[in-house]
């Protein structure tokens, strides 16, 4: 076939056997896949032992070997980033050019990042603005028999989650929180945080707790923080559950409808944009709008739980946060720190308010 002499792949594999022995497996292309050309089986990787193997087959393929080019070989050949390899094709087939094999060379990269001597260090993330802009922190229990707490610190990035750091906790408790993060910051030093040092990221993204959150604003005072929807969501599904709510069964019944069959619904409307939301056409959120109107209890026992989280009322004046990471922040559906539901207009705009004061809940927003 004219391909073998045009192009070929060798590839190589080890620890085969008891002996260690090396595998290397040269092949061309063709319509139906890669076509094999040769086989050898070397007990060794060194230049001169892979040489050998070659001059050998040469001899086995003969002139009319690759295409008629016969002990030319072929006029590409596409090996890994291995030295040894390299130097015997050279030997064997000093008229063929050698191109590196993408897959091999980014396999080779990654490795050099993750050696030692690659100049690239674990504090390289907080070289990057948006470690200093947003930092999500979430905890893990029951990790071994000592029950130890992992915390785990995070910013986004194009790639998604970047770790900035990792708290390792015997206990939940604020004060084994906050020394944690002291050692952090004691880690990272200055330009921890993309400059910002001991100050922190502008704003911290954190579950629904007293001891974490106590901790967060010891260690950053000047952060802003946030609560994430998902948790906020979970941890009142958990309370509408306990026994300290005011639900009943009935009506813990129907909020389990509701979830089942309206939920997906919601989802759905969540995605439409405004135009859609407000033309007549809309039967999927007109629907769900008129049920959710004949439910207006709903609305009414909402409004008279939030205080729950009127504990994380600051005296801190409005921030202005820039909306760079629109997927992240729409996924999110960050909550301000009153815990109340941002529009879906201010997620839309390119800066949005977030103050002690946040905005209240509307029920006009669910309805069509």
């Amino acid at each position: 076939m004219k391909h073998s002499g045009e192009l070929c792949f060798i590839d190589s594999s080890g620890n085969m056997d008891r002996e260690n022995c090396r595998v290397f497996l040269l092949l061309t292309h063709s319509c139906a896949g890669g076509l094999p050309l040769g086989i050898l089986l070397c007990q060794s990787e060194d230049e001169q032992t892979i040489a050998q193997g070659l001059e050998q087959l040469k001899q086995v393929v003969g002139e009319k070997g690759f295409a008629g080019r016969g002990h030319e070989g072929p006029q590409l050949v596409i090996t890994d980033d291995c030295r040894a390899e390299r130097g015997a094709l050279r030997k064997a087939f000093p008229k063929a050019t050698l191109l590196l094999c993408s897959f091999h060379l980014l396999q080779a990269v990654w490795r050099w990042l993750w050696s030692k001597e690659s100049c690239c260090t674990q504090e390289k993330v907080h070289q990057l603005k948006h470690s200093g802009e947003l930092c999500f922190i979430d905890s893990s229990g029951n990790m071994d028999r000592e029950n130890c707490r992992v915390f785990l610190l995070l910013t986004h990035s194009c790639a998604g989650g970047l770790p900035l750091g990792i708290l390792l906790c015997q206990s939940e408790d604020e004060q084994t929180i906050a020394q944690g993060l002291e050692q952090l910051k004691q880690v990272v030093g200055e330009k921890g945080f993309a400059g910002r040092g001991h100050e922190g990221p502008q704003l911290v993204i954190t579950d629904d707790c007293r001891a974490e959150r106590g901790a967060l604003r010891k260690a950053f005072p000047k952060a802003t923080l946030l609560l994430c929807s998902f948790h906020l969501l979970q941890a009142v599904w958990r309370w509408l559950w306990s026994k300290e709510s005011c639900c009943t069964q009935e009506v813990r019944r129907w909020l389990k409808t509701a979830f089942i069959f309206w939920a997906p619904c919601y989802l759905n409307v969540a995605r439409m944009p405004t135009s859609a939301m407000n033309s007549d056409k809309s039967f999927t959120f007109s629907t769900f709008g008129r049920f959710a109107d004949g439910r207006g209890q709903m609305f009414q026992f909402g409004e008279s739980n939030l205080w729950r989280f009127t504990k994380y009322r600051t005296n801190t004046t409005s921030v202005s946060v820039p909306v760079r990471w629109r997927r992240e922040a729409g996924s999110l559906r960050i909550w301000n720190q009153s815990a109340s539901p941002i529009g879906r207009h201010k997620l839309d705009s390119p800066k949005r308010k977030v103050g002690p004061e946040g905005p209240r809940f509307d029920p006009q927003l669910w309805q069509s």
